[in-house]
This record gives structure tokens, C-alpha cells and sequence, in this order.
């Protein structure tokens, strides 16, 4: 699949910023969405309920146990694949990069295209993000390409509360230590 359509200029938006219900994280998103807020959050537009939008889930920051981290290609699939694949969608052009956006907020940034027999073709990104005790993944699932949106959610990401990580937690480094 070719992913998300480019057929449509994408529409101009006006932007408020959301806060997840923990307090640990803020982004932008456009002002005729709305949020749904349950165990995955997710904002559509309100008028139709349909089209772009944006999931955020969260998972506890396990420091020992990080899969996220250094994510490949192949953890990806081992992580996420069988997820997809029961869905029935199959997912091309996997990129994973680490980036940051200008606000100096480190994010794993995950895009692919996604096509299945019952829904149109798209394109997902997701942001993994630390913040507070947890992992957020912010998805950005786009029937129709946005590129004005995926730039201005990115740069808008915003950690509140920084993640906590433990001393014991620290990549060694060859730096004598203190005594």
C-alpha cells in the first residue's frame, strides 16, 4: 500500500493543546476535535467522528526492562506484529528513529504504512515518550497525508513531569567512580 492518500490538501487547523490525564504529558491537536478518554484516549474530529486522528496509551516505565529503547525493526515486529496481523492489516515501509522534537523532548518516532481489506489505506506514526512513570505512545493514524498536523503534534509534545529513573538504572560509562 501507498499509505495515507495524497489526493486532499490538507485542511488548515487552529490548535489546542491536550493533557493527558495524568498530568505527565501535553501536545497539540486541532480545535474541532474531540477527546474520548478511557483506557486509550483518542481525539477525532467531532463533526464526523471519522478520518485523522490520534490514540494515546501508556504503559508503566519498567527502567530494567525497556523494549523500547532501542527498538528495531525486528523487536518491532516481535512487539507489535501479531497485534497487526490478527487485525488483519499489513504494515510496509517501517522506519524507527530516535529524534527530538525543539522542545528537546527525546522521542522514539515509529511510521509504516497500514492497509487491511476492511478500512482505507494509512499511514500511522507513533511517538513513544517517557514522562512521569510511563511510556506514552501517541499514534497519529492518517487516512488523508497531513504533513502540517504530524509536524505541529511532534513539535508540540511536551514532557510535564520528567520520568524518574534510578541511579542503578544509569548506563555504565568507563568514568572512574567516586569513592
Amino acid at each position: 500500500g501507498k499509505g495515507a492518500s495524497t489526493a486532499k490538501a490538507p485542511e488548515v487547523h487552529e490548535y489546542v493543546t491536550y493533557t493527558d490525564l495524568l498530568g505527565n504529558l501535553s501536545f497539540d491537536y486541532p480545535s474541532n476535535w474531540d477527546a474520548k478518554e478511557a483506557s486509550i484516549s483518542l481525539l477525532v474530529n467531532k463533526e464526523t467522528g471519522k478520518g485523522n486522528n490520534i490514540s494515546i496509551e501508556f504503559e508503566e516505565y519498567d527502567y530494567k526492562n525497556d523494549p523500547y529503547k532501542n527498538i528495531t525493526e525486528e523487536s518491532f515486529k516481535t512487539l507489535f506484529g501479531n497485534a497487526y496481523a490478527a487485525a488483519g492489516i499489513n504494515i510496509g515501509n517501517l522506519k524507527i528513529e530516535q529524534v527530538e522534537n525543539d522542545k528537546g523532548v527525546s522521542i522514539q518516532r515509529i511510521s509504516f504504512f497500514a492497509k487491511s481489506a476492511t478500512s482505507p489505506d494509512l499511514t500511522e506514526t507513533i511517538y513513544c515518550v517517557l514522562a512521569g512513570n510511563f511510556y506514552y505512545f501517541i499514534k497519529l493514524i492518517e487516512v488523508d497525508a497531513d504533513a502540517p498536523l504530524k509536524e505541529q503534534l511532534f513539535q508540540s509534545i511536551t514532557v510535564l513531569v520528567p520520568t524518574d529513573i534510578p541511579e542503578d538504572a544509569a548506563p555504565e560509562t568507563d568514568a572512574p567512580k567516586a569513592e
